[in-house]
């Protein structure tokens, strides 16, 4: 069985409990090899060499999750870039619009307490990000089971939604219109199409006449439709 990668992006700085959150993060991917997973970090990978951009790109294109480790210096970082057109040397941003584009599932990651909150999130993370599932990892980085268990409920290739309703609706009974009826020899006749026999489910269509206002049990008496069929066809000839 594969094992699936994950691609941490995240930002060296200190987070505002003056932590390391690039230590933390450097925990929080040894934890999840512990559990089974194969992570990407641009520290202790292998193919970080030469070119960054090609490195970055490399990974983010053979990850099978992309997973952004929120902090509130990661928010002002690539809303900074974000604003003034810098995405040229900010890596993180480079690195969100390149999982973008390669349509990978993008799962949050909080850092710090104070990430909780989805309106902190700043513009570029909040307008992508906004209504995901987010995994907590604010103060449990060595053995992150909450990220463990929400990668292993991810199915099709594409993020949780927190608004995807648990329970579907109940599917409303279909619409079925009365039977068709023709003028045939003086008296009306079903249609070719509705001569099926009513299913026994629909109490109504077992009996044709409550609901036809054509039948013979109709307020209107026949003899007063074929007079007026009479005299329709009168009129016809005499033209």
């Amino acid at each position: 069985m594969k094992r699936r990668t994950v691609f941490f992006s995240h930002t060296w700085k200190c987070d505002e409990l003056k932590r390391n959150n690039h230590q933390r993060v450097m925990r929080l991917s040894n934890g999840m090899k512990r559990l089974g997973w194969n992570t990407w970090v641009d520290e202790t990978s292998g193919d970080v060499h030469g070119f960054l951009d090609f490195a970055l790109a490399s990974a983010i294109q053979r990850c099978d999750v992309f997973a952004i480790c929120l902090t509130r210096e990661y928010v002002k970082k690539i809303d900074e870039a974000s604003g003034r057109h810098s995405f040229v040397v900010d890596n993180c941003l480079k690195e969100i619009l390149c999982a973008r584009m390669l349509c990978k599932p993008v799962v949050p990651v909080v850092m710090e307490p104070c990430m909780r909150d989805m309106t902190t999130w700043g513009v570029v993370a909040g307008m992508g990000l906004g209504g995901f599932v987010y995994a907590d990892a604010s103060f449990n980085v060595d053995k992150n089971i909450e990220l463990h268990t929400l990668l292993c409920n991810m199915w099709g290739g594409g993020p949780i939604m927190c608004t995807t309703p648990l329970v579907q609706r109940r599917r409303r009974p279909r619409f079925r219109p009365p039977p068709l009826r023709r003028w045939i020899g003086g008296g009306w006749t079903s249609s070719p199409s509705s001569s099926s026999s009513p299913s026994s489910s629909d109490p109504s269509s077992s009996d044709p006449s409550s609901s036809d206002p054509f039948s013979s049990s109709s307020d209107v008496p026949l003899s007063l439709v074929s007079s007026v069929s009479e005299s329709v066809l009168s009129v016809r000839l005499s033209l």
